[in-house]
Protein backbone atom coordinates (compact mmCIF):
# COMPACT_ATOMS: atom_id res chain seq x y z
CA UNK A 1 0.00 0.00 0.00
CA UNK A 2 1.60 3.25 -1.19
CA UNK A 3 2.31 5.69 1.89
CA UNK A 4 -0.34 8.78 1.71
CA UNK A 5 0.47 12.40 0.93
CA UNK A 6 1.50 13.81 4.01
CA UNK A 7 0.21 16.94 2.95
CA UNK A 8 -3.31 15.66 2.39
CA UNK A 9 -3.52 14.28 6.22
CA UNK A 10 -5.74 16.14 8.70
CA UNK A 11 -3.68 16.64 11.72
CA UNK A 12 -5.03 18.37 14.18
CA UNK A 13 -3.48 21.59 15.22
CA UNK A 14 -5.04 21.61 18.52
CA UNK A 15 -4.81 18.55 21.08
CA UNK A 16 -6.73 18.57 24.36
CA UNK A 17 -5.71 16.65 27.97
CA UNK A 18 -7.74 16.84 31.17
CA UNK A 19 -5.36 19.78 32.05
CA UNK A 20 -3.58 20.74 28.83
CA UNK A 21 -3.73 22.17 25.55
CA UNK A 22 -1.41 22.17 22.75
CA UNK A 23 -2.01 24.41 20.27
CA UNK A 24 0.42 24.46 16.91
CA UNK A 25 2.67 27.99 16.85
CA UNK A 26 0.69 30.76 15.66
CA UNK A 27 1.69 34.59 14.50
CA UNK A 28 2.04 36.48 17.91
CA UNK A 29 3.01 33.23 19.50
CA UNK A 30 6.73 34.51 20.33
CA UNK A 31 6.59 36.67 22.79
CA UNK A 32 5.23 33.77 25.35
CA UNK A 33 7.92 31.79 23.60
CA UNK A 34 10.91 33.89 24.32
CA UNK A 35 9.35 34.97 27.88
CA UNK A 36 9.47 31.01 28.48
CA UNK A 37 13.18 29.90 26.96
CA UNK A 38 14.61 32.67 28.67
CA UNK A 39 13.22 31.49 32.33
CA UNK A 40 14.47 28.44 31.91
CA UNK A 41 17.93 28.89 29.52
CA UNK A 42 20.36 27.55 32.21
CA UNK A 43 18.66 24.23 32.83
CA UNK A 44 17.56 24.03 29.07
CA UNK A 45 21.73 24.63 28.44
CA UNK A 46 22.72 22.23 30.59
CA UNK A 47 21.86 19.51 27.55
CA UNK A 48 23.64 20.57 25.13
CA UNK A 49 23.24 17.20 23.00
CA UNK A 50 19.91 17.17 22.65
CA UNK A 51 18.85 20.92 23.01
CA UNK A 52 21.31 22.43 20.81
CA UNK A 53 19.10 25.19 19.96
CA UNK A 54 19.38 26.22 23.84
CA UNK A 55 22.78 27.58 23.51
CA UNK A 56 22.14 30.67 21.81
CA UNK A 57 20.28 32.89 23.61
CA UNK A 58 17.31 34.20 21.54
CA UNK A 59 15.83 37.64 20.72
CA UNK A 60 12.11 38.36 20.71
CA UNK A 61 12.29 38.59 16.85
CA UNK A 62 14.08 35.13 16.68
CA UNK A 63 11.38 33.96 19.21
CA UNK A 64 8.95 35.02 16.97
CA UNK A 65 10.73 33.82 13.54
CA UNK A 66 10.61 30.30 15.05
CA UNK A 67 6.54 30.37 15.83
CA UNK A 68 5.95 31.30 12.31
CA UNK A 69 8.54 29.11 11.09
CA UNK A 70 7.02 26.15 12.98
CA UNK A 71 3.88 26.58 11.82
CA UNK A 72 4.88 26.19 8.30
CA UNK A 73 6.51 23.20 9.10
CA UNK A 74 3.54 22.11 10.38
CA UNK A 75 1.52 22.86 7.43
CA UNK A 76 4.42 21.37 5.15
CA UNK A 77 4.30 18.41 7.66
CA UNK A 78 8.15 18.46 8.21
CA UNK A 79 8.15 18.40 11.63
CA UNK A 80 4.52 18.90 13.82
CA UNK A 81 5.53 21.31 16.60
CA UNK A 82 2.64 22.43 19.56
CA UNK A 83 2.69 24.71 22.40
CA UNK A 84 1.96 23.67 25.60
CA UNK A 85 -0.89 25.47 27.30
CA UNK A 86 -2.78 24.91 30.99
CA UNK A 87 -6.46 24.26 30.54
CA UNK A 88 -6.92 25.97 33.26
CA UNK A 89 -5.76 29.31 33.03
CA UNK A 90 -3.73 29.70 29.02
CA UNK A 91 -0.23 29.88 30.56
CA UNK A 92 2.06 28.82 28.47
CA UNK A 93 4.45 25.98 30.38
CA UNK A 94 6.35 24.79 26.66
CA UNK A 95 6.85 22.77 23.77
CA UNK A 96 6.30 19.85 22.55
CA UNK A 97 6.23 17.95 19.05
CA UNK A 98 6.45 15.46 16.58
CA UNK A 99 9.27 15.20 14.91
CA UNK A 100 11.79 13.59 11.66
CA UNK A 101 8.93 11.81 10.58
CA UNK A 102 9.16 8.72 8.85
CA UNK A 103 6.25 8.38 6.95
CA UNK A 104 7.23 5.08 5.14
CA UNK A 105 8.00 3.18 8.40
CA UNK A 106 5.39 4.91 10.42
CA UNK A 107 7.96 6.81 12.96
CA UNK A 108 8.46 9.88 14.68
CA UNK A 109 11.01 11.60 17.19
CA UNK A 110 9.33 13.56 20.12
CA UNK A 111 10.64 16.09 22.00
CA UNK A 112 10.04 18.59 24.83
CA UNK A 113 10.58 21.09 27.38
CA UNK A 114 9.42 23.10 30.11
CA UNK A 115 9.73 26.55 31.76
CA UNK A 116 11.21 25.58 34.97
CA UNK A 117 8.62 26.64 36.84
CA UNK A 118 6.04 23.97 35.95
CA UNK A 119 8.28 21.21 36.49
CA UNK A 120 7.35 18.46 38.34
CA UNK A 121 3.77 18.39 37.37
CA UNK A 122 3.82 15.30 35.24
CA UNK A 123 2.65 17.98 32.08
CA UNK A 124 5.53 16.56 29.93
CA UNK A 125 3.84 13.48 30.56
CA UNK A 126 0.56 13.89 29.57
CA UNK A 127 2.33 16.26 26.71
CA UNK A 128 3.67 12.60 25.37
CA UNK A 129 1.12 10.72 26.17
CA UNK A 130 -1.13 12.76 23.98
CA UNK A 131 0.96 13.07 21.25
CA UNK A 132 1.42 9.14 20.76
CA UNK A 133 -1.90 8.59 21.37
CA UNK A 134 -2.94 11.62 18.26
CA UNK A 135 -0.32 9.86 16.25
CA UNK A 136 -1.71 6.45 16.43
CA UNK A 137 -5.41 7.28 16.47
CA UNK A 138 -4.87 9.96 13.47
CA UNK A 139 -1.97 8.70 11.15
CA UNK A 140 -1.71 5.13 12.23
CA UNK A 141 2.01 5.82 13.38
CA UNK A 142 3.37 2.40 15.28
CA UNK A 143 6.91 3.80 16.22
CA UNK A 144 7.99 6.19 18.61
CA UNK A 145 11.41 7.47 20.14
CA UNK A 146 12.92 9.84 22.53
CA UNK A 147 16.27 10.74 23.34
CA UNK A 148 18.10 12.54 25.76
CA UNK A 149 21.33 13.15 27.41
CA UNK A 150 22.11 10.55 30.02
CA UNK A 151 22.49 13.32 32.71
CA UNK A 152 19.01 14.47 31.97
CA UNK A 153 17.18 11.93 35.00
CA UNK A 154 13.76 13.93 34.77
CA UNK A 155 13.54 13.56 30.45
CA UNK A 156 14.72 9.92 30.93
CA UNK A 157 11.69 9.80 33.63
CA UNK A 158 9.15 10.74 31.13
CA UNK A 159 9.93 8.91 28.60
CA UNK A 160 9.91 5.66 31.12
CA UNK A 161 6.47 7.10 32.43
CA UNK A 162 4.67 7.50 29.17
CA UNK A 163 5.54 3.83 28.47
CA UNK A 164 9.07 4.39 26.54
CA UNK A 165 11.89 1.38 26.95
CA UNK A 166 15.71 2.16 26.80
CA UNK A 167 17.10 1.02 23.76
CA UNK A 168 20.35 2.16 24.42
CA UNK A 169 23.04 4.86 24.47
CA UNK A 170 24.87 6.55 22.33
CA UNK A 171 28.02 8.38 22.78
CA UNK A 172 28.43 12.38 21.42
CA UNK A 173 30.23 14.98 21.42
CA UNK A 174 30.09 18.62 20.67
CA UNK A 175 32.65 20.25 19.73
CA UNK A 176 31.72 23.75 20.10
CA UNK A 177 31.40 23.22 24.06
CA UNK A 178 34.41 20.66 24.57
CA UNK A 179 32.57 18.08 26.13
CA UNK A 180 31.50 14.76 25.15
CA UNK A 181 28.54 12.61 26.47
CA UNK A 182 25.87 9.80 25.70
CA UNK A 183 22.38 9.79 24.84
CA UNK A 184 19.59 7.59 25.80
CA UNK A 185 17.88 6.16 23.00
CA UNK A 186 14.11 5.12 23.94
CA UNK A 187 11.13 3.62 21.79
CA UNK A 188 7.65 2.54 21.78
CA UNK A 189 5.98 0.67 19.63
CA UNK A 190 2.01 0.14 19.37
CA UNK A 191 -0.06 -2.44 17.89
Amino acid sequence: MATPDPILLDIPEEIVTPRLVLRCPRPGDGVAVHAAVLATLAQLRAWPASLPWAQDTPSPAASERWCRLARAEFILRHQLPWLVFSRADGTLLGACGLHHPDWDEDSFAIGYWLHRAHWGHGYATEAVDALVGMAHRHLGMRYFTIDCDVRNLASARVAERAGFVLQGRQPLSWEEAGETGEILLYGRTLP
